[in-house]
């Protein structure tokens, strides 16, 4: 069972990162917010915040990272999935995250995107403890890597500026390296 069914109760198994008014006017309206939005790395990133930001850590701990844990188990899980349950385990301070940020490339080892989400948290959120910049430019690598290797049509369905995006994620690396080396 995906987020979107758990968290949203749709039935195609897709989610839009709309805010939670957006989500629940199309539902009072009829339309489903599970249209033709793309279910990647910057969706579930978008989502987890938008969560996080409407209700309180409580809540988030309590209610939906069990909902969202129950999709990423469930058969026909997908990398979506689990990197939705491992930014909302980033956001509240859950060092679990790792495992299912790792869980999302496996499930999806072609998306760049999930490389690059695990790569931020193993720069910002795990870093500030103990630096892991070594593992976050391997992940950045590989997001790099696999953006020159996918097809035209996942090429479509990131970020127009995800080139941008993984420059920029080089650059935030350098400048912490130098400023705790």
């Amino acid at each position: 069972m995906s987020v979107c069914r758990v968290v949203l109760g749709c039935r195609s198994g897709k989610t839009r990162g709309a805010g939670f008014a957006a989500v629940f006017l199309a539902l009072l309206c009829g339309a489903s917010p599970c249209g033709a939005q793309t279910r990647d790395a910057f969706a579930a990133r978008g989502l987890a915040l938008d969560r996080v930001h409407k209700i309180s850590l409580a809540a988030v701990r309590n209610t939906i990272i069990p909902a969202a844990r129950a999709a990423a188990i469930a058969p026909g899980a997908t990398a979506f999935d689990w990197c939705y349950l491992a930014e909302l385990l980033t956001l509240v301070g859950d060092y679990h995250a790792k495992k299912f940020y790792e869980e999302a490339i496996v499930r999806d080892p072609e998306d760049p995107g999930y490389e690059w989400a695990y790569a931020q948290y193993l720069r910002v959120n795990r870093g500030a403890m103990e630096p892991l910049f070594s593992q976050a430019e391997a992940h950045l690598f590989a997001a790099e890597r696999k953006l020159a290797c996918i097809s035209d049509l996942k090429r479509r369905a990131l970020p127009k500026n995800f080139n941008e995006i993984l420059t920029r994620a080089f650059v935030d690396l350098r400048s912490e390296e130098r400023r705790v080396g």
